[in-house]
C-alpha cells in the first residue's frame, strides 16, 4: 500500500533528474510571473511616462522644475564654484575622480535620469570640482534620460 501511495504522488517523474527539471522550470515560471507582476504595477522599464523622476515626486519635489541650466563664468573659477553660486546643488564625491552632480534645485538624478554636464557645448571630461573655467566659458547641465547600452 505504501508503494502505491508513493507512486500516486510522483506519477510523472520516473527519475530524480525529471523531478529536478520540473522544479527548476516551475521556479523559473514563478519568478517570471513575479517580475511581470512587479513591472505591470510600476512605470515601464524602457519608456518613462511623462514624469522623469518618480523618486523625486515621492519626496514632494515638483515635476515642473527646469531641466536645463546654463551659466557663464565671469572670471577664472571651477565649474563647481560657478554652479554653487547660481543653484542649490547636491553632489556625489568620487575622490580623485571629482564631484558629480546628483541634484540641482531639488531635481535629483535617479535610475532613469542623470544630470549631463557640458562645458562650451562639449560633454565634460571631468567632474565639476575638477573642471577649470576661464572668463566667458559656459557650463550647461541637462536632465537626460539614461539610454540602455545596445
Amino acid at each position: 500500500m505504501a508503494h502505491a501511495t508513493l507512486h500516486l504522488m510522483t506519477p510523472f517523474f520516473h527519475t530524480s533528474r525529471q523531478r529536478t527539471l520540473f522544479l527548476g522550470i516551475t521556479l523559473g515560471v514563478l519568478l517570471l510571473g513575479l517580475l511581470v507582476w512587479k513591472i505591470a504595477g510600476t512605470q515601464s522599464l524602457w519608456e518613462p511616462t511623462g514624469t522623469p523622476s518618480t523618486a523625486s515626486q515621492a519626496e514632494g519635489t515638483p515635476v515642473d522644475l527646469p531641466r536645463e541650466y546654463t551659466f557663464t563664468a565671469s572670471e577664472a573659477m571651477t565649474a563647481e564654484e560657478l554652479l554653487n553660486s547660481q543653484a542649490e546643488v547636491e553632489y556625489q564625491d568620487f575622490g580623485p575622480g571629482g564631484k558629480f552632480v546628483q541634484s540641482i534645485n531639488g531635481l535629483a538624478s535617479d535610475e532613469m535620469y542623470f544630470w549631463g554636464f557640458y562645458v562650451n557645448d562639449e560633454f565634460a571630461q571631468a567632474g565639476v570640482s575638477q573642471t577649470q573655467l576661464q572668463p566667458n566659458d559656459t557650463i550647461r547641465f541637462t536632465y537626460e534620460k539614461i539610454e540602455p547600452l545596445q
